[in-house]
C-alpha cells in the first residue's frame, strides 16, 4: 500500500509504508492511502487524485525561452566556428584575409548577443 502526502491540495511526497507512529501527528496526519499510479505533484480535491494539465505557455514567455536558450547556445557556437576557421586557415583552405572577414563576422554575432 502506498500513502500520498497532501500539502496545500498536492502530493509532495509517496511513501510505501503505513506512516502511523512514524512521524509527528501534524505530518502523519497529512498522509492518505494512494493508488500505485498516484505522482508527486497530483492534485488532491475531495479524496480524488488528478494528474494536473500542463501549463500552456503564453507567446512572450516562449519568445523569452527560445532567447534564453540562443543565448546560452551561441556563445558556444562561435567558439566551434572560430575553431573551424583557424583549422581551415592552418590546412590552406582559406586565405588569411577570408579568415579575417569570417572573423568580422563572429565579432559581429558577439555584440549582437552581449
Amino acid at each position: 500500500m502506498k500513502y500520498a502526502r497532501i500539502e496545500n491540495g498536492e502530493v509532495r511526497e509517496i511513501i510505501n509504508f503505513n506512516p502511523k507512529g512514524k512521524f509527528v501527528k501534524e505530518i502523519e496526519e497529512q498522509f492518505v492511502k494512494c493508488s500505485t499510479d498516484t505522482k508527486q505533484n497530483d492534485i488532491y480535491e475531495d479524496g480524488i487524485f488528478t494528474t494536473p494539465l500542463p501549463k500552456t505557455l503564453t507567446q512572450e514567455e516562449i519568445n523569452h525561452q527560445i532567447t534564453s536558450e540562443l543565448n546560452n547556445t551561441t556563445p558556444e557556437l562561435l567558439e566551434i566556428f572560430e575553431d573551424i576557421v583557424n583549422w581551415a586557415e592552418k590546412e590552406g583552405f582559406i586565405l588569411s584575409e577570408q579568415k579575417k572577414q569570417l572573423m568580422d563576422f563572429r565579432k559581429e554575432k558577439r555584440k549582437k548577443i552581449k
